[in-house]
């Protein structure tokens, strides 16, 4: 049912947070494990910016009406 797969995914989610994600950043030089956080941020930012621009954009288009 898709409880159960959703159950399975939640806990295939868990693992990967808990252990994998933390094997690799073990594993990772810090140098690598920066340049993925800097990369991280700068598409986060990015991401905020395109929200911020459609909300702006919703907006002015009700205005519109």
């Amino acid at each position: 049912t898709i409880r159960d797969y959703v159950h399975m995914l939640r806990g295939h989610i868990e693992k990967e947070d808990l252990v994998l994600y933390r094997m690799a950043e073990a594993k990772l030089p810090e140098a690598v494990r920066a340049e993925i956080d800097r990369r991280y941020e700068a598409l986060a930012e990015e991401q905020r910016g395109a929200s911020e621009l459609g909300e702006a954009l919703g907006a002015e288009l009700v205005v519109a009406r």
